[in-house]
């Protein structure tokens, strides 16, 4: 009787195969997309740091009711003509730029009049503690990921995926997943209140926090059964 319970909750070879080629693919993707994460988190640092410098260098001013905008070392005068906006280099009235599309328009009014009315400096503050905060999440994903590659790297070597091993990882990544939720809420709280604009929630990350901890119990109620039978979800080769 204990033979044919083993051999009933084995799955068939082709079925077998088909779940260590899917392991493979998804512990390879997991390492491709720790790379990408590490290649964010520079990328972030690198905003971090020239962040400070661009806005230390964009300021406004008016002159004799002349609107100039400086960037770095240009300066120029920029007004709303019937034609759209009009932008000028001082010094080379001849470089001209004039932008007429109704939603660029809408977008440097937007940028100009934030830039006339908030104080760059605060904002940069508000910029830098966001980038900190999003970059900690990111940090967290790379041990997330560093666990999904362990996950089903197991899945692939070993004899059944239902270990207490999987199980413990598959809790740690619903975990460390939260962490990364809290975070960028705080980051986007963060920006939010900088810009004066509505917090927007991630639901997708919820969700995925979600997942992780159903699939827990799922591979500890196989590993239960799987106990309970004696048996191994594999075939051995």
């Amino acid at each position: 009787m204990e033979k044919e319970k083993t051999k009933d909750f084995t799955i068939e070879e082709k079925s077998q195969r088909g779940l260590k080629g899917i392991s493979k693919f998804l512990y390879i993707m997991a390492n491709i997309i720790k790379v990408f994460v590490i290649i964010g988190i520079v990328g972030m640092v690198i905003a971090m740091l020239c962040i400070p410098t661009l806005t230390k260098n964009i300021k406004t001013s008016e002159v004799d009711g002349e609107k100039i905008i400086s960037i770095f070392d240009q300066e120029f005068s920029y007004t709303r003509t019937d034609e759209g906006y009009t932008l000028i280099e001082k010094g080379k009235e001849d470089n001209k730029i004039i932008i007429k599309d109704d939603s660029d328009i809408e977008t440097i009014n937007k940028v100009f009049n934030y830039i006339e009315k908030n104080d760059l400096s605060r904002i940069t503050i508000f910029i830098e503690v966001a980038f900190a905060l999003i970059i900690a999440s990111l940090v967290i994903e790379i041990f997330v990921m560093k666990k999904a590659h362990n996950l089903f790297k197991n899945i692939y070597d070993e004899d059944t995926p239902f270990t207490t091993t999987n199980i413990d990882l598959l809790k740690s990544i619903g975990k460390l997943l939260i962490y990364t939720v809290v975070l960028n809420i705080l980051a986007n709280l963060v920006i939010s209140y900088a810009f004066n604009t509505e917090v927007t929630i991630q639901i997708t990350n919820i969700f995925e926090i979600l997942i992780a901890f159903l699939a827990s119990y799922i591979f500890e109620y196989g590993y239960k059964l799987q106990q309970s039978t004696k048996g191994s979800i594999y075939t051995k080769e």
